[in-house]
C-alpha cells in the first residue's frame, strides 16, 4: 500500500495540479495552518489542519503519523512538495520496483560536497514503512523545513538502510523567483529572521578528532558517536544525529589509518584524512576543521569519548551564544570502566592566563575558530587545549562551563599530561604562551574575555623598579586569606611565601603578570606597590627559602 502526504500552506492551484496528475492512490493532506483553510472533495484524499504551525516536517510527521494510523495495512509513504507535480507515470516504475532495505528513494540533491553521493529531498521522497517504524520521522525541531530530509536520510544509513538520490523520470517543479519552491521562497519573505534555521543542511555539527599512533582507541571512540559495543559496554548513538566526523591521522607508525579507513562511509558522514608528515595534534586539528562543513566543531581527543546526550547539549548552549566556546564537566575513564565525576572550573580569562580550565573537548563555531587564528602549531608536544582557549579569548570568544559530566576523560598511562606537567615543562609552556600572546600576557586585555579592570592594567603599565635589585618588583597581598599562601610565578616558576603579618613581598618582574592575575572570590587580590616596603636584602632571603 502506498499514502501520498502532502505539506500543504496557500497554493490551492498547485496542490489541485499536483492531485490530478497522481494515480488513484490514498492522499494525505497537511494543512499547515493556511491563511483560508482547505477544502477539497476529492476521491481518496483526506486533508488534515494542523492547530500550529509545523513548517515543512511537522507537517509530513503529522501526515506520516495519521496515514499509519487509518491504514488497515502496512504502507509506504510518497512525500511530495505541494509545488510539484508529474507529467507522465514513469516515476512509479523507479520508485516502486526496490529491494529490501531501501530505506528512502527519490529526487536527489547531488553536488553537496558534505554529499558526495546525494541525498534526497522533499520534493519527491518515497519512504518505506520498515523504515519508517525503525528510523522515526523528520528531525522537526532542528529541522524544521530545509536539510530535514538528508538528516533523516543520515539516520537511516546509520542504521543499515540503502538510500537512493535519482533524478526521478516526469517530475516537475514550480520555482519561485529565486532558487526555492515557491512556497519555501513565500516562507522564507515572511519571516526573514529564521532564515538561518529554515535554510541549513547537515551537517550542523563536526565532530573532529586526531590520533598519533592511537589507533587502539578509535572503537571506543567512534561507539560514543555512532553506537555500538565499546571497553564500557554497549553504548547507544548520540541523541543529536545531524553531525558528521572527521578524523585526522597524523602520520602514525601504528594500524591508525588502517582503522580509520574502516569506518568511512559517506553515506553515514564519516571521513577520514591522512597527513603525509607529523605535525602534533594542533597541526592536526587544524587539518579536521579545514574539512569540515558544520556550522560548529566539536572535538574529542581519540582516547576519550562522549556521553550520550552531548551533542544534544552541547548545541543547545551554543545556539544561544554562537560567540561562545562550551566545555562541560567530565567522568574519569579508566581500567575499571566508568569512573567518579571531575568538575571543571567556571571560566575565567585571567585565571586562563596562568592555568587551564578549558579542556579540550568542548564546541565553538567554526568561524570562532577563524577569528582566533586556529590551535597555535607551536603547541605541537601539548596543551594546545590551553593555547586554543587563549586565542580564543584573546579574540571574545570566551568560554563557558556547561556543569554535566559529558566527556569522558581516559586515564589508563596513556596521557601526555602525565609527562609533561613538570615545572620544568610548565615554565617552557608559560614561556611559549607568552611569546604567542604578548598582549594579554602584558597587561593589555582590549578585545578579551573579562579583561582586568582599566586601574589594574594601568597600574601594571607603569611598576616601578625597586630600587637596589634590578628586575624585582614589589606586590602587596590584599585578600582575606591571614594564613600562609605560597604562590607559584608563571614565568620562573618560584614559589612566592606570603603570610598575614606580612603582606607585602618582592617578584621577579616576569612573574608580575601572572601573580596579578590571582584571583580569590571573583577579585584580584595581588597588586603592585607603588612604595617600597621591605630592604633589597629581604629579596635574596625570599628566593632561597622558595
Amino acid at each position: 500500500m502506498l499514502t501520498v502526504v502532502v505539506p500543504y500552506r496557500d497554493n490551492k492551484a498547485g496542490l489541485i495540479r499536483l492531485l490530478d496528475s497522481l494515480p488513484d492512490v490514498w492522499v494525505m493532506v497537511v494543512d499547515d495552518c493556511s491563511d483560508e483553510p482547505l477544502e477539497l472533495t476529492k476521491r481518496k484524499v483526506r486533508v488534515h489542519r494542523l492547530s500550529e504551525r509545523g513548517y515543512f516536517s511537522g507537517a509530513v510527521n503529522a501526515g506520516m503519523k495519521l496515514a499509519v494510523e487509518n491504514a488497515k495495512q502496512p504502507t509506504d509513504f510518497l512525500i511530495l512538495n505541494q509545488d510539484v507535480w508529474f507529467e507522465n507515470t514513469d516515476w512509479i516504475k523507479s520508485l516502486m520496483g526496490y529491494p529490501p532495505r531501501v530505506a528512502t528513494i527519490g529526487d536527489g540533491v547531488m553536488g553537496h560536497p558534505a554529499w558526495p553521493k546525494g541525498y534526497v529531498q522533499g520534493t519527491c521522497m518515497w519512504i518505506a514503512y520498515d523504515a519508517y517504524l525503525e528510523v522515526g520521522g523528520l528531525d522537526a525541531k532542528n529541522w524544521p523545513l530545509w536539510g530535514a530530509t538528508a538528516e533523516w536520510q543520515l539516520r537511516a544509513c546509520r542504521l543499515g538502510w540503502e538510500c537512493r538520490p535519482i533524478e526521478v523520470p516526469g517530475l516537475m517543479h514550480e520555482r519561485g523567483t529565486k532558487q526555492y519552491g515557491s512556497s519555501i521562497q513565500k516562507l522564507l519573505d515572511q519571516e526573514p529572521h529564521n532564515r538561518v534555521l529554515y535554510i541549513r543542511t547537515p551537517p550542523l555539527i563536526s565532530a573532529v578528532t586526531t590520533s598519533y599512533n592511537y589507533g587502539r582507541y578509535i572503537h571506543d571512540w567512534m561507539a560514543s558517536f555512532v553506537g555500538g559495543e565499546s571497553s564500557i559496554g554497549k553504548l547507544p548513538k548520540q541523541s543529536f544525529d545531524g553531525f558528521e566526523i572527521v578524523m585526522v591521522d597524523d602520520a602514525s607508525t601504528d594500524d591508525t589509518w588502517e582503522i580509520m579507513k574502516s569506518y568511512v562511509n559517506p553515506w553515514k558522514g564519516i571521513r577520514a584524512v591522512q597527513r603525509k608528515t607529523h605535525g602534533g595534534t594542533s597541526a592536526a586539528l587544524n587539518t579536521a576543521i579545514r574539512q569540515a562543513y558544520g556550522r560548529y566543531i566539536v572535538v574529542c581527543d581519540c582516547d576519550d569519548m562522549l556521553a550520550p546526550n552531548a551533542l544534544e547539549v552541547f548545541l543547545e548552549h551554543i545556539e544561544k551564544d554562537l560567540s561562545k566556546m562550551y566545555y562541560t564537566d567530565q567522568r574519569i575513564l579508566d581500567n575499571n570502566g566508568l569512573g567518579k565525576r571531575q568538575n571543571t572550573r567556571e571560566y575565567d580569562f585571567e585565571q586562563l592566563l596562568n592555568r587551564n580550565m578549558v579542556p579540550s573537548g568542548c564546541i565553538f563555531t567554526k568561524q570562532a575558530w577563524r577569528d582566533s587564528g586556529g590551535y597555535p602549531e607551536r603547541f605541537a608536544n601539548g596543551r594546545q587545549d590551553w593555547a586554543f582557549a587563549v586565542a580564543m579569548g584573546s579574540k571574545n570568544h570566551c568560554g563557558e562551563r556547561i556543569s554535566e559530566p559529558l566527556y569522558y576523560y581516559r586515564r589508563q598511562g596513556q596521557n601526555r599530561s602525565l609527562t609533561n606537567t613538570t615545572p620544568s615543562h610548565h615554565r617552557e609552556f608559560r614561556r611559549m604562551m607568552e611569546q604567542t600572546f604578548p598582549a594579554p600576557y602584558g597587561g593589555n586585555m582590549a578585545g578579551c574575555c573579562g579583561g582586568r579592570s582599566s586601574v589594574i592594567t594601568k597600574t601594571l603599565a607603569e611598576v616601578p623598579i625597586v630600587p637596589g635589585e634590578k628586575g624585582m618588583v614589589l606586590l602587596t597581598y590584599v585578600g582575606g586569606n591571614v594564613g600562609r599562601l605560597t604562590i607559584k610565578g608563571g614565568v620562573t616558576g618560584i614559589r612566592y611565601t606570603v603570610k598575614g603579618t606580612r603582606p607585602s613581598f618582592y617578584a621577579d618582574s616576569r612573574d608580575v603578570p601572572s601573580l596579578t592575575s590571582y584571583v580569590e572570590d571573583k577579585k584580584y587580590v595581588i597588586i603592585p606597590t607603588q612604595e617600597p616596603t621591605g630592604d633589597p636584602m629581604a629579596i635574596q632571603e625570599e628566593l632561597q627559602r622558595a
